[in-house]
């Protein structure tokens, strides 16, 4: 397999792969956790 074709075919996938994984996720104008950052 050709390196330009397999880098076509990925990315053919991540296209498809992104529009189905953005129907997925949560709206951001919820916030359903307010945890407070810490690092220590």
């Amino acid at each position: 397999m050709e390196l330009e074709k397999l880098f076509c075919d990925i990315d053919d996938f991540c296209k498809e792969f992104e529009k189905s994984w953005q129907q997925e996720l949560l709206p951001t104008s919820e916030r359903k956790r307010h945890k407070k950052f810490n690092l220590c």
